[in-house]
């Protein structure tokens, strides 16, 4: 009967040290998650440089159609 208590402890020990990353496996997730962060912040960084050139051409539209309605 002892036997089968010691082996239902190695077993929980067992399960317990599975779900631990080694050290290997946790640079591999700091290094993908460096390089998902840096994706998207390339990502948001286009948005917003598109935007700002959209806007400017906007607002240079409106101030030469302005300047061409008042002149007229």
């Amino acid at each position: 009967m002892p036997s089968n208590n010691q082996n239902h402890s190695d077993d929980h020990f067992t399960k317990t040290s599975a779900t631990i990353p080694s050290r290997r496996e946790t640079y591999r997730n700091q290094k993908a998650r460096k390089a998902q962060k840096q994706r998207h912040a390339k990502a948001s960084s286009k948005r917003r440089g598109c935007f700002f050139w959209t806007l400017l051409v906007i607002v240079v539209t409106l101030i030469f159609g302005g300047h061409y309605a008042y002149k007229k």
